[in-house]
């Protein structure tokens, strides 16, 4: 009987260094945090643009959550690209130049959406009013999730000749 209770002498501590150690171990490895947020810039874009005004618009999307719950439906600010200053796609699946670029600026409840120093500049212009627009796209890895974003950079009014 004696073996017995020396087996399980070594068992219970070789149990509790484990428990004991594993904290330390786990210490030692960096963790992955869940909100990690990778981003791979595919395209630069940086234009004179004109204001074409905005336009409500309603997603045609057949979810559960179309058209009011999606976020896709809403306010967009219509401009229409004059030139391209500067154009950069340094991999093959960015956005190609453009012709024309659509900045959400309310959802479908009308509620401001986007950036609050981008839409300030936008209710401070009028149809027809030339802009200095650069946004741009990235391809975003989050929680598993990846999917492009187009992030506006500059929109500023240009000064009339």
């Amino acid at each position: 009987m004696e073996p017995i209770m020396k087996t399980y002498s070594s068992l219970t501590l070789l149990l509790l260094s484990l428990i004991v150690a594993s904290p330390i171990m786990s210490a030692a490895k960096p963790e992955k945090k869940e909100n990690d947020t990778t981003r791979k810039i595919l395209s630069k874009h940086i234009t004179t643009s004109t204001y074409e005004g905005a336009q409500f618009r309603r997603c045609r999307g057949r979810t559960g959550r179309c058209p009011e719950n999606c976020g896709n439906s809403g306010e967009f600010a219509k401009f229409t690209i004059n030139e391209y200053i500067k154009y950069e796609k340094p991999g093959k699946y960015g956005d190609p130049k453009q012709k024309q670029y659509l900045i959400q600026i309310s959802d479908f409840h009308k509620k401001p959406k986007g950036d609050a120093d981008i839409l300030k500049v936008i209710k401070g212009i009028t149809k027809g009013d030339k802009v200095h627009l650069a946004w741009n796209h990235y391809y975003v890895t989050r929680k598993g999730s990846s999917f492009p974003e187009r992030v506006v950079k500059e929109l500023k009014k240009l000064e009339s000749k």
